[in-house]
Order: C-alpha cells, then structure tokens, then sequence
C-alpha cells in the first residue's frame, strides 16, 4: 500500500489532505482492516507535502515492484490537485511544482496505473483517486485487455469525482475511513468496489463518487479493499473439527499449523488465495475444495444467524442436519452438533465430492431449518443467500422436494391389534386413516384366522383400503404405524409383512405399544407421564438418551420397578441383553418408559450403544433404513448399521396425541342399559 498526498504551491492549500491521508493509511495498514504491507522500503506507507512529479512517479514505481515480487495485490491512494487538460479527458495529479493545464509539470495518473496493472507478478490494483477530475483516471482499455498479461488483469478504481466536476475536503477518503472503520451491514466479509461505491454516494451528495473495475483472472476471490468489520464482529470462528480437517489438508502444502484460534470466514478467503500459489496437485485440490466448502459453511451460518435466529436450537439443527441421511462422518457425529457452525460445517464437509454436491446439501440444510421453523420458504431472504452462493437453483429444488414430502406426511394410517385377547393374536383389528393429523376415516378388518397369517391378512387388506382413500385424496401414503400388545411386539415384526414386497420396503412402519389404546381408568394419566418424558429425553444435551440395563439388573423387577417409581431412570430405555419372552419385564419397561431398545436376539456391546446416541436424530426411522440395507444385501450381517440388530418402541407426540384423542373425556361416564 502507498498513500501519496501532494499539496502544489500554484493551488489552495489543501487543509484536510494531511489528516485523510494518514487515518486512510492507519486504516489500510490495520490488520483487522485492510491488512496492507508498506509499499516502500523503511516500512514507509504515506508520501505527504509539496513532492515533485518525478519523486511521486518514483515511489509508486518502486510500491509496484514490491507487489510484484511478493505476489501480492497493490493499494494505492492518490490524494491532492487535479486537471483534466482541454477536452482530454486523461486525469493529472498535480505535484509541487504543476500549472493547472501543464501535463509535463503534473502525473499522468492514467499512465501510472496501467504500469502497475500490466506489470507481471502484481496480482491486482486497487487505486483511490481523491481529486479533481478524478474520473479521467482510467487507463486505456488497450493496457487492460492486451499488454503483457494477455488481459489477465485485474483492476478496481474508486474515484471522487467525475471529469470535469471539483471535489471537497477529501470528503471521499475522509468518509471511506469511516466506512473501514465501521464495516457495512448485510454485505459479504469483504468490502469491494461496488458496495463501497453505492455507501459512499449515500453520505457525499456533492460530487459524483465514480468507480471502474475490470477483472480478467480467474481468481475465486473478488478483488477487495478490507475486511468487512461489520460481518466479521458477527462472525464465529471455525469449529474444532473443520479446524482439525484444514489443518490435516494444508500439511502437504507446507502450510500446516497456520490455522490459528478465532479464524473467520475472513481468514479462510485469504487462505484461498495462498493455497491458489501452492504447487498444483491433489494436495492443493484437497485443499482448495476444504476451504471451498467451509466458506460456504460460515456463510451459510452467517445467514441462519440474520435470518432465523429464535429458531437455532441444537435439537432443531441435529433434526434437520440428521434429514439430510448423509454417510456416516468418520470423525464427528450428529450428536455432537450444538451450534449453526458445527451444523453447517457437519454438512459442508461431509457432503458428496460431485460438482454443485456441497452447495445442494447446505441448501436443503436451510430449507429443512427454516421450514421446521414455520418460516415461509419463499421469503425473499432466503432467494438472496441462495442467489449470494449460486444456489438458486439448488434452492427451488429442496424446497421442492421439501413440499414433496410434507404431502408424504400428510397421511398417517395406523392399524391396532389392541382387540387382541390375553396378548394373543386377534380375532380383528382396528385402522385409522389420519389426514393432517385428524381421523379421515376408520374402519375394522376381520382376520381369517386368529393367528399370525390372518393379522398379516387383515394388515394387507387394511394398507389396500387406505390406499384407495389416498388415491381419492390425491396424496401419497408413506407412513404406517402398528400397534401391538406386549407379548406380539417381542415376537413379531410388521414391516417384514408380505405385501408384494415387504410391508417396510414402501413404507416407514412403527411398532406401537397398543396399551394406550385401551380405555383403561390410569390411560390419561400414563399417557401424560409418557409426554412429560419425551420433553425431558428431548431436553438431554449432555451424556446418553438411554439408561442402558444389563441382564442381571433387568432380572430384578421388583428393584427396577421400585427405580422407576423412584424417579431413577428419567431417560429412555435400553436393554443389553435380548428381553426374548420375558413379557412382565416388557410391559414394566413399556410402561414407565416411552422409548425402549432392545437386541433382537444375542447381547449388544458398545458399539450399538454409540451408534444410538450418534444418530439419535435419525431414529426411529433409522431402524428402518438400517433393516432395508440388510435386506437388500443379507451377507452383510457384520458390515451392516449395528442398528439393524436392535428392535423399538418409540413413542412421539403425535402418536400420543392421537391416542389420548380417543379416549373419553375426563368425567364421562357409561352409560348402563
């Protein structure tokens, strides 16, 4: 960077040149700000006083050559006395000794510009010109597009005035100190030209503030003049395990152990351009595309903060991170997201490698969010981040998708075995069609025989019927829940039910406990207590979901019962050892909690135990999908989800809800005949 401020004796004294000046270098120097290296030998940044032409030209020649040879992008301010002579609209700074209209005693600053601009090894200019006529410093085209960069140039011109009109006070460079300063709401991390641009023309109404710009590389980065301190007050710093990742993906390029604490999403777009000087390869693609996606990331959480904030919860962000059924990460699981960074991190670094895979993953990621939120996902908000990152596109596809499946969830059929006798198979079972949450339609189905072929029967005839009343309604039937009493649910399996193909390959099918459909006297009351602790499950954010109970401990009912009654287990349930028909055991679990795991048939070791909490957000339908990869490949009993070897009762509200929906209400009385 180099700030030269010329006063020139055949003019007025410029009072304010000084002061704009060197607050204009201060800010440009400031590492928070612009960062800018001195452009002169010394450690020298500011040029100040009466200065001759050739002294000015010789120390902007020498600021060039140290861009050039460290690679870098050069800042130069040009402040003081300017003309544009006759109708030639080329701009002159004038020096100590310069006459108004005299081109040989001034600096063409034109001319100086395309120097610096076409000078190989400088990586972009960004000039400030505060003066007179101060638009007649654009080079010529020629210089831009030829020369001897062949056109790869890049240059930002932020200019007080347009040819032929004056300029006051150093108002320009005055107020863009402010501007520095301060930073500018709902922009990018860095400030460029047109921004800075449009905030300057706001606050000087008396002079046309100009710009001009030209970019002929192909740098990812847009040219920029500072960090955006607005943006970066409000920014977080990278997660630990985004952190962890960058520094493993840098190693080979010899820049490991640069990631320092409290990087921004500022840092990362200046290691962007580092890692762009690296020596090519897979290291530096590796790298490239981490720092790549991680910007993506903060920019996203960035947005989620401005946008929705009230609505960032961990349980919220695990649900909608857990939505997306990513693969499983090696080294950070869903559990162990808690804030809009780890989230948004989560799903940018582990997102597919193909073209476009991270921006569509991020973008369901929000749409997920929002929508789960309540928010309207044509919110104009929304179109300009996905615009800001070029996922339109991806944008109006999720939401898509998203509608696609909330019609999938509009429909709910649920079929009880609850007039089962003595936990034997029925003689019929009940089905309820449920549209938005509300019974469509109910009906009864008789089952041929009075054991497990004719309940498979009836279930079969019962899917057909709900069916026939989605086709009608114009909506698909995904969901199917099945309730079953206790003896049925440890030797039963519903989604294993003929139906062409198995019952669970089409549809996401649940077992129930079918006690809360029985009008018992304590059925309110159970249902309430089971409701009070999903909210406490719900609320767990440190340690597991589950209180694990080994064999020995679960042999002890009367102890276990006397805990639950206690209040000594407060979490779900999960048993270590297979409960096989052990039904007293089943229903005292059942009863006291609304969530019990269990082994299908041998013990489970710690391996299940993580993998439970570690996608607790995707459960209870991640059981499921754990099962249809085992059907699919039945030699992958060992390599499969260790989910897939475990069963579950897992109660939500919706299923309460309906359940204490048909019960009487409180205080109604049979009537006696």
């Amino acid at each position: 960077m180099l700030v030269v401020a010329t006063q020139c004796r055949s003019m007025s004294t410029l009072t304010a040149l000084e002061p704009a000046a060197r607050e204009l270098a201060n800010a440009l120097r400031d590492p928070g700000v612009g960062g800018c290296d001195p452009g002169l030998p010394g450690g020298e940044s500011v040029l100040y006083g009466e200065l001759a032409a050739p002294e000015i030209e010789a120390a902007v020649r020498t600021s060039i050559s140290r861009a050039a040879e460290n690679g870098a992008t050069l800042v130069l301010a040009l402040l003081g006395h300017g003309f544009t002579p006759g109708d030639d609209p080329t701009l002159y700074l004038m020096a100590r000794d310069s006459k108004n209209g005299d081109r040989s005693s001034a600096v063409d600053v034109g001319r100086l510009v395309g120097e610096a601009v076409d000078h190989v090894g400088v990586k972009g200019v960004f000039v400030i010109v505060d003066a007179c006529d101060a638009a007649g410093a654009i080079p010529p085209a020629s210089t831009l597009t030829i020369g001897s960069s062949s056109g790869k140039t890049r240059l930002a011109l932020l200019m007080a005035a347009a040819v032929n009109q004056p300029a006051y006070d150093m108002a320009m460079s005055r107020e863009l100190v402010r501007l520095l300063d301060a930073g500018l709401a709902r922009a990018a991390p860095h400030l460029c030209l047109p921004e800075i641009t449009l905030e300057l023309r706001e606050h000087i109404a008396q002079q046309s503030i100009t710009h001009f710009s030209y970019d002929g590389s192909d740098s990812y980065v847009p040219l920029w003049l500072s960090r955006n301190r607005h943006v970066q007050a409000n920014m977080s710093p990278l997660g630990s395990y985004g952190t962890a990742e960058l520094d493993t993906a840098l190693a080979p390029l010899n820049l490991g152990g640069l990631v320092g604490p409290g990087w921004t999403l500022v840092d990362l777009y200046r290691l962007h351009e580092e890692i762009a000087q690296a020596q090519p390869g897979p290291a530096r693609t590796r790298a490239a595309s981490l720092v790549e996606r991680l910007i993506l990331a903060h920019r996203t959480a960035s947005f989620l903060r401005s946008f929705m904030p009230a609505a960032l919860t961990g349980t919220r962000l695990r649900q909608a991170v857990a939505a997306l059924n990513m693969a499983v990460s090696d080294d950070q699981a869903v559990g162990d997201v808690h804030t809009e960074i780890d989230a948004a991190e989560y799903v940018a670094r582990n997102a597919p490698t193909s073209r476009g895979a991270c921006v569509k993953a991020l973008t369901r990621f929000v749409v997920e969010l929002a929508d789960d939120a309540g928010w309207d996902l044509n919110e104009p908000e929304l179109r300009d981040w996905a615009t800001g990152i070029n996922a339109l596109v991806a944008l109006n596809d999720a939401v898509h998708e998203r509608c696609e499946r909330r019609a999938e969830r509009r429909l709910r059929l649920i079929v009880s075995l609850h007039y089962a006798l003595a936990d034997d198979w029925p003689e019929q079972i009940g089905a309820w069609l449920l549209h938005d949450q509300a019974v469509y339609e109910h009906e009864n189905f008789d089952c041929p025989g009075s054991d497990r072929p004719g309940t498979e029967t009836a279930l079969a005839n019962a899917v057909d019927w709900a069916e026939d009343h989605a086709d009608a309604l114009g909506l698909p039937l995904r969901r199917i829940e099945v309730a079953m009493p206790t003896g049925l649910l440890l030797q039963w399996r519903p989604e294993e039910c003929a139906y062409e193909r198995r019952l669970g390959v089409d549809y996401d099918v649940l077992p129930r406990w079918s006690r809360w459909l029985e009008r018992l006297p304590d059925t309110r009351r159970a249902i309430r207590s089971a409701r009070r602790r999903l909210t406490e499950i719900a609320s767990i954010t440190e340690g597991g979901r589950l209180d694990w109970i080994p064999a020995r401990q679960a042999a002890e009912q009367h102890r276990l019962d006397e805990d639950f009654r206690n209040g000594v287990y407060r979490r779900g349930v999960g048993l270590l050892a297979s409960p096989e028909r052990n039904e007293k055991l089943f229903e005292l679990l059942l009863r006291f909690a609304p969530i019990v795991v269990w082994p299908d048939s041998a013990n489970i070791g710690p391996e299940h135990q993580k993998r439970v909490e570690d996608s607790w957000n995707e459960l209870p339908l991640g059981f499921l999908h754990a099962y249809r990869a085992r059907w699919r490949d039945q030699s992958c009993d060992e390599a499969c989800d260790p989910v897939a070897d475990l069963r579950a009762v897992w109660d939500d509200e919706e299923w309460l809800a309906f359940c204490d929906a048909l019960l009487p209400p409180p205080g109604h009385k049979t009537r006696s005949t």
